[in-house]
């Protein structure tokens, strides 16, 4: 079950709290140009906040935004947001561009990135 209460209800909300989260060394870090993990935070972030999870108020916030649904690009995108700001970033540039690779990398292997389902090509059973 889902606590309502720790799981952010909008990308905004999302980026906003681990903003508030980062402690000085980690803000210096960023700016360094040190990247989060996606094995190691990015998990602990998809698990704690029910990124994998459809249909939470978070992920019809993130479909409609970006018309993407998997869980590492939810946590990616939040990862990306994040950089951008403590850099001094174009944050809505930072996101486009990572939002069309994305796309890209689903294209290449025929799935759909809302759905994350497979795509069917004319003549295919």
């Amino acid at each position: 079950m889902i606590d309502k209460d720790r799981v952010p209800g909008t990308f905004d909300q999302a980026v906003q709290w681990l903003l508030a989260s980062l402690d000085d060394a980690a803000v210096k870090r960023i700016r360094e140009g040190d990247e989060p993990s996606h094995h190691g935070f990015g998990t602990m972030l998809r698990n704690n906040w029910s990124l994998w999870e459809r249909g939470t108020p978070f992920d019809l916030d993130f479909r409609a935004r970006f018309g993407l649904s998997h869980g590492d690009d939810k946590s990616g995108l939040i990862f990306t947001a994040v950089k951008a700001l403590v850099r001094g970033e174009d944050v809505e540039a930072a996101l486009a561009a990572t939002v069309e690779r994305y796309k890209r990398h689903w294209a290449s292997y025929n799935v759909d990135p809302l759905t994350c389902q497979l795509i069917r090509k004319e003549g295919d059973g």
